[in-house]
This record gives structure tokens, C-alpha cells and sequence, in this order.
């Protein structure tokens, strides 16, 4: 779910009947981020999982100035990423993998296309409209002032867009129209965006300086193309191997279970419909998804169902902290080298397998979504039948 593409449209529009009582403070909003020549701020995205019972915070800090410098990174120093543009190129960094590319900048903020690309620092799309484009979005029906709050003790006004079971809330400050609050809600996910301070004074020209920290490798792109690596600085190009696609084998595996014990997939094969859920503690979709594989496995194991969650190239004592803390049971396999998730041909994670009674594979997803309990239901019990 993209924020930037939830904030487009709300920005600079003329008065409306939905939204009369609002409208001049929603213009003053988007007049005032249009004349905004440089900003910095500290903000933390909330993704809330109603169903699931599950709350995750990042918090990131930003640094602005036009035409087109910008600093944000993730205030964690060890995952996340950080994106520079110093005004020439932009420097897109991530921690877990510890690479990085150099591209182009664009010549300012509204030429700066963020659709489809892979943000190490989500939250940066939207405040780029705010200083951009500030373009329609047309599937947004209604929009109308909903009255006033106090946020981080500034008082402001919140204005609310629904449209197609999407819920879009803005808490605009009533002095200087900073945008204080964000949030968007679909089916049983809430994402928020909370700004914890605004200032508009220039930052130092350091800030947008880009020195790559020591032991970052430079590659061409952080989505290599499937069927190859990317080619890293130093090093030659070489092939992935292929997703084991549905219809195939299922390939077998011997492995370690982070309790001690052993898995052998063969033991399984041909008599036990199995899940397979590649993921790793950094990744919080994986995280998002995880509650979900582990109920709807579970509700059918007397069935026949099998669960290993496939964990990639991480220490034991990390993943059971992680564990422990969620009170989570469920047996993970220790794929210390990659070696099993390469044999499934794992790229972005999560990445889920579902195979068959007779040994091969029937779905796989990559990815996480908000229909991912519907689709999981539908293709066990499917298999079950």
C-alpha cells in the first residue's frame, strides 16, 4: 500500500460542497508545502494488523531543500536504509543487504517519480507530493472537514476521504498547516504517519552529502531481474536460479530445526500437504504475514497440514529472542547458508510455498497482502478435498 499514492489529491483543492467548512485551511495546506523551501523532521510509521493483534513502529528522520536535496533514513542503525539525493544523483542504501545504487536525481521534487520504486524509507513518497506535484487522485469520492484535534499538542484540523473501503485522515495544524498526522485504514490494516517535529531552517549542506558507509558494495538495482544477480562493483554477473513454479517437484531438503531436532521435507512428500514460509526477523512483512500461516496451518493439522517457517541466513539466537517474545512456537528451520531457499529459487520475502499431496508445488506467494487469509483458506482446503 503506497502512501504517496493515498496523499495524491488532497492537496491544493478548491472548495467543494463536502467540504466547505474546510476548505480554505486544506488550500492554505497545500499552498504552504508548495512554497516550502527546506524542512526537517523526525516521523514513525505505525502498521496496525486488527485481526492478526499486531503493532510495528519505525521511526525515520528527514532533512529537505529544494529544488531537489533530500536525506531520510531509517533511525535504526542496523536495518532499514537510508536515500540521499544530493542534487546531481540519489543514493538508495539498504543495511540487511549492504548495498547500494546511484541513480540520476531528478531535476526537482515534482519531477521525482517515486511509482513502482523500492523505498528503503517508506513515508518519503508522501512528503515528495507534498512538495511536488500535489496531483488529483480521482477514486477519492468524498472529502470533508471532520473537526478539530490536538496532535503532539498543536491544534489541528482533520480532514477525512473515503472511497471503496479505504479511509484517508489528515490532522493539519491550525497555525503554520503542517501536516501532523497521516493515516490510512483498508480492511484490517491502519497505517499511520506521525510527525514528531517540524522545522523549516535550511540544514547544513553536510547533510546532503553522499559517502557511502565502509563495507557498502555498489550493484545496479536492489530488484535484480529475475533468472540474475546484479552485478556488483568487482564482481561478475551470475544466474539465479528460476522460482520452482506450480506443477513442479518440490525440491527436498535435510535441515536443522532451531530447537535442535531435524526436518527431512521427504518425510512429507507425497502423503502431507505442506507450508513453507521463507522470512527472516528484519523483514516486516514477513512479520505481518507470519500470524496468519500460523493459524490457518494450525486449524487444519489434524487434517494434515504441515508448517515450517524457513528462516534465511541468520544467527539461531536471533530468531528464537524474536520468537520468544512473541510467544511463538511453531518449528523453524535453519537455512544457515540460503542454500534451501535458493533451491526454491526465494528472491523478495516473504516468499510462501504450498505443496501438494503428491510432492509438488500448488501456489506460491511472494509478498505480503491483507487477502492473504482468504487466498490460504481457499487453496488448503482445496488441497484437502
Amino acid at each position: 500500500m503506497r502512501l504517496g499514492v493515498l496523499m495524491i489529491g488532497l492537496l491544493g483543492l478548491a472548495a467543494g460542497p463536502a467540504w466547505a467548512d474546510g476548505a480554505e485551511r486544506l488550500k492554505a495546506f497545500g499552498a504552504f508545502y508548495r512554497e516550502l523551501g527546506a524542512a526537517e523532521t523526525n516521523y514513525a510509521i505505525q502498521v496496525e494488523l486488527a485481526e492478526a493483534d499486531f503493532r510495528n513502529e519505525t521511526r525515520f528522520a528527514l532533512r529537505l531543500q529544494r529544488p531537489n536535496l533530500l536525506h531520510v533514513r531509517t533511525m535504526d542503525d542496523k536495518q532499514g536504509g537510508t536515500l540521499i539525493s544530493d542534487g546531481k544523483q540519489i543514493y538508495t542504501g539498504l543495511r540487511a543487504t549492504r548495498r547500494y545504487t546511484l541513480e540520476p536525481a531528478p531535476a526537482t521534487f515534482a519531477d521525482w517519480n517515486t511509482a513502482g520504486r523500492a523505498l528503503p524509507t517508506p513515508g518519503v513518497d508522501l512528503v515528495i507530493e507534498l512538495l511536488g506535484r500535489q496531483a488529483m487522485l480521482s477514486d477519492l469520492d468524498t472529502l470533508k472537514h471532520a473537526g478539530q484535534e490536538t496532535i503532539n499538542e498543536q491544534p489541528c484540523d482533520r480532514f477525512v476521504a473515503e472511497s471503496g473501503g479505504r479511509t484517508v485522515t489528515l490532522w493539519i495544524g491550525r497555525g503554520r498547516p503542517w501536516l501532523w498526522r497521516f493515516r490510512s485504514e483498508a480492511d484490517n490494516v491502519r497505517m499511520t504517519l506521525n510527525f514528531e517535529d517540524w522545522r523549516s531552517a535550511p540544514p547544513p549542506a553536510e547533510a546532503f552529502r553522499i559517502d557511502p558507509p565502509e563495507g557498502m558494495t555498489k550493484v545496479d538495482s536492489h530488484r535484480p531481474p529475475r533468472g540474475a544477480r546484479p552485478t556488483q562493483a568487482g564482481r561478475s554477473a551470475r544466474p539465479r536460479p528460476q522460482p520452482v513454479a506450480a506443477g513442479q517437484p518440490a525440491p527436498a531438503f535435510e535441515a536443522t530445526l532451531l530447537d535442535g531436532g531435524s526436518v527431512n521435507l521427504a518425510d512429507h512428500l507425497g502423503k502431507d500437504v505442506i507450508v513453507l514460509d521463507f522470512w527472516a526477523t528484519w523483514c516486516k512483512p514477513c512479520l505481518m504475514a507470519m500470524p496468519v500461516l500460523i493459524e490457518e496451518t494450525a486449524a487444519r493439522k489434524d487434517r494434515g497440514v504441515v508448517f515450517y517457517a524457513v528462516n534465511i541466513a541468520e544467527q539461531p539466537e536471533k530468531v528464537k529472542k524474536l520468537m520468544d517474545g512473541k510467544g511463538w512456537s511453531f518449528p523453524v528451520v535453519l537455512d544457515r547458508s540460503a542454500k534451501i531457499a535458493r533451491s526454491f529459487g526465494v528472491g523478495p520475502i516473504p516468499h510462501s510455498v504450498v505443496i501438494g499431496r503428491d510432492g509438488k508445488i500448488a501456489h506460491v506467494h511472494v509478498g505480503y497482502s491483507s487477502g492473504l487469509r482468504a487466498t490460504l483458506t481457499a487453496e488448503l482446503d482445496g488441497l484437502l478435498r
